[in-house]
């Protein structure tokens, strides 16, 4: 069971690792190769924290990295895709996958006819304990009340997912685990902040 991310962050940066490399030959052609699949890192800002909540962020900390703990963040601006809110949203967030013709796409159905989904909306496919978090690649209006073929990026892991897995659209999770030795505890007389880094865990 993974950790609630703590209401105590601030400031954030979620990025992706491409797992791409690039070099140019003699001719002056870029060639590019691939050595591991694509994941999210992200670095994590408290706001002034008091000596409570700081203790307590920094002994969280400290207990997530010491029991291998799995931390599930939901960015605050990709709750739902981005032309609905959380009340407004036509459907209950979730859809099946159907099928994964190829690591970039994915047959869903469940979605309601005239779904609009934009490039860069989020979303997070679901196996039993297994998750991963990817953008939407392409403007979509959903067309079918059956099925809806959706361009996903980055593309996803090798052999991970397959059919009857789920898509959610609601609240979708990142999840994490906590980088060791990421952050410093630095004893202030005065609120102060704390930073630590994380990095996607599928399970």
């Amino acid at each position: 069971m993974a950790e609630t991310f703590p209401d105590l962050i601030g400031k954030m940066a979620v990025n992706i690792v491409s797992g791409m490399k690039y070099g140019r030959d003699k001719g002056g052609m870029l060639v590019s190769t691939r050595d591991m699949d694509s994941y999210w890192v992200g670095k994590f800002t408290s706001g002034k924290l008091l000596q409570d909540e700081y203790a307590d962020l920094d002994a969280w900390l400290t207990d997530c990295v010491e029991l291998n703990k799995r931390v599930d963040f939901i960015h605050p601006r990709f709750q739902v895709p981005r032309s609905y809110t959380l009340e407004s949203l036509p459907f209950g967030g979730a859809a099946n996958v159907e099928a994964i013709p190829d690591l970039r796409h994915v047959v869903l159905s469940g979605l309601p006819l005239g779904l609009i989904l934009k490039r860069g909306d989020r979303f997070t496919l679901v196996q039993e304990d297994t998750r991963c978090y990817r953008k939407i690649a392409e403007d979509i209006v959903v067309g079918s009340t059956t099925t809806q073929s959706i361009r996903l990026t980055p593309r996803l892991p090798l052999g991970v997912f397959a059919a009857d897995c789920t898509a959610l659209f609601k609240n979708p999770p990142l999840r994490l685990a906590i980088v060791p030795d990421s952050w410093t505890t630095e004893e202030w007389y005065q609120a102060s902040s704390l930073s630590f880094e994380a990095t996607e865990a599928l399970r």
